[in-house]
């Protein structure tokens, strides 16, 4: 039986990515898989490989894959995957950390932009025939405003980075690099709360984990400023969001923008849809070219590497 290296949906790869993998394997798409059908799929795997599937890598999908080497996610999310199941089994899990820090800091930054200047709003009256008077488009600048960044990896580093030309402080939140660190990345290290209640913008940028799941709950929530501005670009179910919606419409905080939800796709009838200090996008935070492209063929050099016996570069451990 050959080798076979798994795609779950379809994904272009450049000739060079497509040429690493398939000296390890022959390369197999599943069009639209069940879940139940995965296990079934996956017996002769040596590697599997995803981007925007909703399938999840679960230890059964695993153990019908005695062969199975590594699994690639083609983005930056893992918790559709197993991950201590498959340590268990000595499969490697890689992703392309780090692939995609530039275009989701500069989204985050839109997002800013367009919640202190109203530009949405802007664009919709002149679209729907309307000439709006300047006054009832007043925004804010951002100068001299306090931005609170919550994980102060890659992303939230990016972002700190390019908020300094606003002359901006960064106050930043991230229990797993020392104060020190932090100092020396250019934030100012931040407890939680002090965070919420101190900053005018909190940007989120963490990965979904049991410890990151609710992070932002109705508790912390009631820290934030009503003239502060939330921003997530991470996983909707880092935030209570029904909780976050509340406190929007009773003017508890000022506004967000909020690029990922609780469940995708966002539901029609979803109040979101009806606030107009809400700037939302449909999870595109990393989709810039440069990105997606760096984001293949990062995730495909490390399935190769693997396959090859060597270790990956862009090892998941948890």
């Amino acid at each position: 039986m050959t080798a076979k290296i798994l795609f779950l949906d379809e994904i272009e790869l450049s000739v060079q990515a497509r040429e690493h993998l398939e000296r390890m394997g022959s390369i197999a798409t599943a069009v639209n898989p069940s879940q139940v059908a995965l296990s079934s799929m996956v017996s002769d795997a040596i590697a599997l490989i995803f981007q925007l599937s909703p399938l999840h890598i679960t230890s059964w999908v695993m153990d019908a894959a005695p062969n199975l080497k590594v699994i690639g996610r083609i983005g930056i999310g893992t918790e559709q995957i197993d991950i201590s199941a498959a340590r268990a089994r000595d499969i490697a899990v890689v992703n392309a950390a780090g692939a995609q820090a530039s275009a989701v800091a500069d989204h985050a930054l839109g997002l800013m932009l367009c919640l202190a200047r109203k530009i949405v709003q802007g664009d919709t009256a002149l679209r729907s025939g309307q000439w709006p008077t300047p006054a009832s488009l007043v925004g804010h600048d951002l100068t001299q405003k306090t931005l609170g960044v919550i994980g102060f990896g890659a992303i939230g580093r990016a972002l700190a980075s390019r908020v300094r030309s606003f002359d901006m402080s960064v106050l930043a939140f991230d229990p797993y690099i020392s104060p020190e660190r932090i100092a020396a990345l250019g934030g100012a290290p931040s407890d939680l709360p002090t965070l919420l209640a101190s900053s005018d913008y909190i940007s989120i940028h963490v990965p979904l984990t049991s410890e990151t799941t609710k992070l932002i709950g109705r508790e912390e929530l009631r820290y934030v400023s009503p003239d502060a501005y939330v921003i997530n670009t991470s996983r909707g179910s880092v935030v209570d969001e029904a909780g976050l919606i509340e406190m929007l419409q009773h003017g508890e905080i000022a506004g967000a923008g909020l690029d990922v939800f609780e469940n995708e796709p966002l539901a029609s009838d979803s109040p979101l849809l009806q606030m107009n200090n809400v700037v939302l996008t449909p999870h595109i935070g990393g989709w810039t070219v440069e990105a997606q492209a760096k984001t293949r063929e990062m995730v495909a050099e490390d399935v190769a590497r693997v396959l090859g016996g060597l270790d990956p570069l862009r090892p998941v451990t948890a």
